[in-house]
């Protein structure tokens, strides 16, 4: 006698389990889909007196509905992976350099012993007080050396040490600095000074043919003649970028006493100069 062809509830078992085991190999959503809904099926003809097959689609559905929550399980795992696809706010402030972080708003909106105002010759040029200490943000635009003059001739009149401030945007030693600025043991440190903050990546070549480092960042360059750097360190002297540590650095360097370096500076020479 010829073979008898399978009832049609075995075969519609082993279409829903081969859609199935498609489903957890190379078609993911699509075969544990139709082998789940083909499964199903099955099973309700197994209800109308068609047996056969009912355990091939039981199989068939048990791994279509893990294909299904195993495509799910790995979308959800990929986007916690991926925190580049939320966008940064856009900065609060003109310019470059974001505004000093809460401990120095803070200063700002203190009483008029630790107040802070804000000046502008143009728009984008940003001056915040902090006790003593007189934080300045240059304008992008200009000549760097002829805004580092204006800025000597404000300080000689307001009786303020000038500090050019060689910081770079999403620094986290710089801004620790910005931070420690609301301390008063560093304010203390300090005294009356002008600390004028300038973008490395911005100003690289300028600041290279005033002698200022650029290799690491936050420096810190004490001005001569021609706004030529006559002393110069940075933050790996002291550490952690705290109050305590930076104090008994940058006051003594202020004061031309700071003897003790990890990082001594030698002042380049005008033959230096000329070859950038």
């Amino acid at each position: 006698m010829p073979d008898l062809p399978p009832p049609p509830t075995a075969r519609l078992g082993r279409w829903a389990l081969a859609a199935s085991g498609l489903g957890l190999t190379c078609l993911p959503v699509l075969g544990s889909g139709i082998g789940l809904a083909l499964g199903v099926i099955a099973l309700r003809r197994r209800a109308r007196g068609q047996p056969e097959g009912a355990l091939t689609a039981s199989i068939a559905i048990t791994l279509g509905i893990a294909g299904l929550l195993l495509v799910a399980a790995t979308a959800r795992l990929l986007l916690e992976r991926r925190p580049y696809l939320v966008a940064a706010p856009p900065p609060s402030e003109p310019g470059w350099m974001p505004s000093p972080p809460p401990p120095v708003g803070e200063a700002r909106r203190a009483g008029p012993a630790g107040s802070a105002t804000r000046a502008s010759r143009d728009a984008a040029r940003i001056e915040t007080t902090i006790g003593p200490v007189r934080l300045v943000d240059l304008p992008d635009r200009g000549v760097l050396r002829e805004l580092l003059g204006a800025e000597a001739d404000e300080a000689k009149r307001a009786g303020e040490a000038l500090v050019l401030y060689a910081a770079a945007e999403d620094c986290k030693p710089c801004n620790g600095f910005a931070v420690a600025l609301a301390d008063a043991r560093l304010q203390r440190a300090l005294g009356a000074s002008r600390f004028v903050r300038v973008d490395v990546a911005a100003r690289t070549v300028e600041l290279q043919r005033l002698g200022v480092p650029v290799e690491k960042v936050p420096g810190f360059a004490l001005l001569g003649a021609d706004s030529l750097v006559r002393d110069y360190v940075n933050g790996g002297e002291w550490g952690a970028d705290v109050a305590e540590n930076i104090a008994p650095v940058l006051g003594p360097f202020l004061a031309g006493k700071l003897a003790q370096r990890k990082f001594p500076f030698r002042s380049p020479t005008p033959r230096d100069l000329t070859t950038l």
